[in-house]
């Protein structure tokens, strides 16, 4: 299995890219046809809108669905420049000669726990395995997240976000992230875990008190 994984992370960006890019849209295809259904929307607004306004509002939905799947080149990159940026700055004051390509080509390799998360997500969604309202339903790691064990009515707002980030996927993904980072270092699994956990870790820590100040912001 080690061997494996090791081989995937060797694999050509443009390839993994490819791939991510792929599941991203088998993923956008599904929900766009087994959970944003009409029924969907029609019971979620039925009672706020009138029935030619949901008609209206779903016709506009379906009109730029498109649009997403050009967009999930940007999910990707976009969070695999900021792991890499974390990764760099912790590269360079541990005065480990890597280059920021290496490590950008390694958080891009690990982005594949995302999204096989919201493939796997989207199914069980799709399979009604998974329940999901209106407010809740492009919400894709909730179910697997602290938030699980709390009741989110009696919970302060801020506290939200902080509870769902941490969930299977995000520890999967420090996991596999430290792995790759073993193999471009040529060290033992326990040192690069510990450089993960610090430098991604602070970069995480930081992005989950950002996005709570603005919530902060915005709804006070």
């Amino acid at each position: 299995m080690i061997k494996l994984i090791e081989r995937y992370f060797r694999i050509s960006n443009w390839v993994v890219l490819i791939v991510l890019v792929a599941l991203y849209a088998a993923a956008l295809t599904i929900e766009f046809n087994y959970v944003f259904t009409n029924d969907f929307y029609i019971s979620s607004l039925e009672g706020k809108r009138s029935f030619e306004s949901i008609n209206s509002f779903i016709t506009k939905e379906r009109d730029i669905q498109w649009v997403n799947y050009p967009i999930s080149i940007l999910i990707v990159l976009v969070p695999t420049l900021l792991v890499a940026f974390c990764l760099n700055i912790g590269a360079v004051l541990n005065n480990q000669k890597v280059s920021f390509s290496k490590l950008f080509g390694i958080a891009l390799k690990a982005q594949l726990i995302f999204a096989l998360n919201y493939l796997i997500a989207i199914s069980l969604k799709a399979a009604n395995m998974v329940t999901f309202s209106f407010a809740s339903v492009n919400n894709n790691y909730s179910f697997h997240s602290l938030l699980r064990f709390f009741d989110n009515k009696n919970l302060p707002y801020w506290l939200l976000y902080p509870l769902q980030c941490v969930n299977v996927a995000e520890v999967v993904h420090i996991f596999f992230l430290s792995l790759g980072i073993s193999f471009l270092l040529k060290q033992k699994y326990g040192k690069s875990l510990l450089f993960v956990l610090l430098w991604y870790g602070m970069g995480l820590l930081f992005w989950i008190v950002f996005t709570v100040f603005l919530q902060t912001v915005l709804y006070t």
